[in-house]
C-alpha cells in the first residue's frame, strides 16, 4: 500500500490531516469563542441602539408636547387670562366692538370681583379672580346682537363664563320706524341684556399693588 501511494505522498496527506486539525482546533477553541463574544457584543449594541432610538423617539415626542403646551400657554397670555381685570380697558373694548359692528348701544356693568377659591392655584403665584359682568345692548335686529356676544366671548380680556340671556323684541318695523331709521334717529328693534363671570388669573402680587 505504501509503496503504490508512495511514502512522500503518505508524509504529505499526514501533515494535510494535523493542519487541517490544527485549523479545527484554532477554530473551536480561537475562533468560535470570539464569534460568540462578538455576536454577544452585536446583540448588546443592538438593544443599546434600540433603547437610544426609543429614547429619541421619547424625547421627541415631549419636545412636540412642550412645544404645544408652550404655544396654548402663550395664547392664553395673549387672551389676557393672567391680567388683572381693567374696567377702563373693558369699557374701551366693548365701545370697540359696538363701533365695530353697528350696535346702537352697548354698556358693560362690572361688579366688585372676588377671589375664588382653586387648589389648582396652589402650585401658582396666581389667584382665581371672577367678577360679575353685565353688558346691555340695543340694536336693529338679532344678528348684531350675537355677532357683538361672538366677539366678546372670542376677544373680551380673560374668560368669561355665561350666566344669562336675555333677547327681546321691542318693536315692529313700520313706516315710522323706517323713517325714524332713515332720518338718522337711533331706534332700537331689539335689546339683550347678558349675564357673564369674569374669570382671569392675575399674579397675586399684582393686585396687591
Amino acid at each position: 500500500m505504501i509503496k503504490i501511494i508512495g511514502r512522500e505522498r503518505i508524509i504529505f496527506l499526514l501533515s494535510l490531516l494535523g493542519l487541517i486539525a490544527l485549523i479545527s482546533g484554532v477554530a473551536y477553541f480561537v475562533i468560535a469563542p470570539k464569534m460568540v463574544a462578538a455576536e454577544r457584543t452585536l446583540a448588546t449594541k443592538k438593544i443599546q441602539v434600540s433603547a437610544k432610538k426609543n429614547d429619541t423617539m421619547m424625547l421627541r415626542d415631549e419636545f412636540r408636547t412642550f412645544q404645544e403646551r408652550a404655544e396654548k400657554f402663550k395664547e392664553l397670555e395673549v387672551s389676557g387670562l393672567f391680567e388683572t381685570q381693567n374696567r377702563l380697558e373693558a369699557i374701551d373694548k366693548v365701545e370697540g366692538f359696538r363701533e365695530e359692528i353697528g350696535l346702537l348701544k352697548a354698556s358693560i356693568k362690572v361688579d366688585a370681583g372676588e377671589i375664588v377659591e382653586d387648589q389648582r392655584m396652589d402650585r401658582l403665584d396666581n389667584v382665581y379672580l371672577e367678577s360679575p359682568v353685565s353688558f346691555t345692548l340695543e340694536a336693529l335686529d338679532d344678528i348684531e346682537v350675537y355677532t357683538f356676544l361672538k366677539l366678546v366671548e372670542d376677544r373680551f380680556p380673560g374668560r368669561l363664563v355665561v350666566q344669562n340671556l336675555k333677547i327681546e323684541k321691542v318693536a315692529d318695523i313700520t313706516t315710522e320706524t323706517l323713517a325714524s331709521i332713515v332720518n338718522g334717529i337711533p331706534t332700537p328693534m331689539v335689546k339683550a341684556t347678558a349675564d357673564y363671570n369674569w374669570v382671569t388669573l392675575p399674579a397675586e402680587n399684582e393686585l396687591e399693588q
